[in-house]
């Protein structure tokens, strides 16, 4: 009698993961798109088709504020088998001409989010929606690992960023900035701290970016104009910010 029960244990395990896969493969589309926005409201998935497991939205964006940015076509996939730890975890690709985004996110019934192996290439521009100046370059991010709790409050996270040669036009003319990159983490208070520094060009950068929600950024730190440096933004550093005496200066914003 015992042995058959042992027998009949893997038997129902295995009948129970075939419906389950059997349910995730055939359950519409729109349920992922339902789930996406629940996890993160800023998302918005339109035209959506294919299957929970394996589907895509013609249409996707993204709220940054009162304006938005546009993903293009986004695919996933969902793995089955994390729905049985009760963390269901997808990977996604996003497709749009000179923009490709892609990683892996997570969901916890628990509330908690997970985002890995992200990475973001754009040209800066297609940020101009939120940007307070106009600007060219491209940008790269890229997100190791992220944590977040219900309150979409930051509990880790290690990302890189690079803005590679950045121009902004100050209403007049464009001006050449040079490379920029920047290494964040969580700061242990559900925000961001960014540490800011030059990769190349005429402005040599120890900057240090905050952020926490609900926040705008914090800015402070120091610039050293170089050989090369634009007549315009030195003036400016010197009408901003604080002269330190060796060619440096503090500045801080807002």
């Amino acid at each position: 009698m015992k042995t058959k029960k042992i027998f009949k244990l893997p038997i129902a395990l295995f009948l129970f993961l075939y419906f389950l896969y059997l349910l995730v493969s055939s359950a519409p589309a729109a349920w992922a798109a339902w789930a996406a926005h629940k996890a993160v409201p800023s998302l918005w998935l339109n035209n959506v088709e294919g299957t929970l497991w394996s589907g895509r939205a013609k249409l996707a964006q993204i709220d940054m504020g009162a304006e938005s940015l546009a993903l293009g076509e986004l695919r996933w996939e969902l793995s089955p088998w994390t729905l049985l730890i009760a963390k269901p975890c997808m990977k996604f690709e996003t497709l749009l001409p000179n923009q490709q985004i892609s990683g892996s996110f997570c969901q916890s019934v628990f509330g908690q989010s997970t985002l890995s192996d992200f990475n973001a290439d754009l040209p800066v521009e297609n940020l101009s929606s939120i940007l307070p100046v106009q600007a060219l370059g491209p940008i790269s991010l890229q997100v190791l690992e992220a944590s977040f709790d219900g309150d979409a409050r930051i509990e880790s996270l290690d990302a890189r960023l690079s803005w590679q040669q950045a121009r902004v036009h100050n209403g007049d003319k464009w001006m050449s900035l040079g490379s920029f990159a920047a290494k964040a983490k969580a700061d242990e208070q559900g925000g961001v701290q960014a540490d800011v520094f030059d990769l190349d060009g005429p402005y040599k950068s120890a900057l240090v970016a905050r952020w926490s929600a609900g926040q705008a950024w914090v800015v402070d730190g120091t610039i050293t104009p170089q050989e090369g440096a634009d007549e315009l933004v030195v003036q400016g550093l010197q009408l901003l910010g604080e002269d330190l005496g060796d060619g440096s200066y503090r500045v801080q914003w807002p």
